[in-house]
Order: structure tokens, then C-alpha cells, then sequence
């Protein structure tokens, strides 16, 4: 079974991602502030993250947070994919996601069918999908 780490600190949000995942088969960890992402994850090593972008809690990680914590780690050995949810419109976010590998960059509101599709997309390649398609 993959597991899957959402670091996203809307709990409806990730209230929401969680039920839709385990009903699809995966196993879920979920973190609400970016101590617990960065925690879990170097605890737990999932086989994929999905990371908003501006979490609390964050103190000294590159910001924006999603791709601060995927480079965290790469740093600490680990090439996790990673998926980047965000609500922001900055254009430049799709840009940075895409810099430091996402697999994909979905924004809120999410449709979960595109969301489940890029999520077996990264996790049948294990390697960064180009976040533009």
C-alpha cells in the first residue's frame, strides 16, 4: 500500500483529501503546520506528498513551504515526489513548483479526479512529472 503525506493546514481540506485517498486504496498521513509535514516525512518516508504551498508553523524552511519541504528531502537523500496544491493565482508559483520538480500543480479549488490522476502519474514514474501537463 502507497503512502501518501498531505501537509495542508485547512483541516476541511485535508479532511476532505484524506477520506478520498484511503477510499482509493492509499495510506494517509496528514499535517497540519510544517513541523509536522517536515516530521513526518523524514519519519514515515512516503511514497508522495501532496503539499500546499503556505503552511504555519514553518520557521527558517525555504518558503514557499511545498517546495521548501521537497527540497528538504532531496538535502536529507530522499527523492519523494511531490505535488504542489495552492489557492494562490501568482503565476510565478507554477514556475518555482516546476524548478524544483513537482510532479504536478493543482489549484483550489481542486477537481479530485485530476488530482488522483496526477497522483498515479507520480507514483507509476517515481520521477518528476513535468507540472505543465
Amino acid at each position: 500500500m502507497k503512502t501518501i503525506l498531505i501537509a495542508e493546514d485547512d483541516v476541511k481540506i485535508a479532511t476532505a483529501l484524506n477520506l478520498r485517498l484511503r477510499a482509493n486504496g492509499y495510506r494517509v498521513l496528514t499535517a497540519h503546520d510544517g513541523f509536522a509535514a517536515m516530521d513526518l516525512a523524514l519519519e514515515e518516508w512516503p511514497d508522495l506528498m501532496v503539499l500546499d504551498i503556505w503552511m504555519p508553523v514553518v520557521d527558517g524552511m525555504e518558503a514557499p513551504f511545498g517546495m521548501g519541504l521537497a527540497l528538504e528531502m532531496k538535502d536529507s537523500g530522499v527523492n519523494v515526489p511531490f505535488i504542489i496544491m495552492t489557492a494562490s493565482k501568482r503565476p510565478e508559483l507554477r514556475k518555482q513548483a516546476e524548478e524544483a520538480g513537482g510532479a504536478a500543480f493543482i489549484e483550489k479549488p481542486y477537481d479530485s479526479d485530476e488530482l488522483l490522476e496526477a497522483i498515479e502519474k507520480a507514483l507509476s514514474s517515481k520521477t518528476a512529472v513535468p507540472v505543465g501537463g
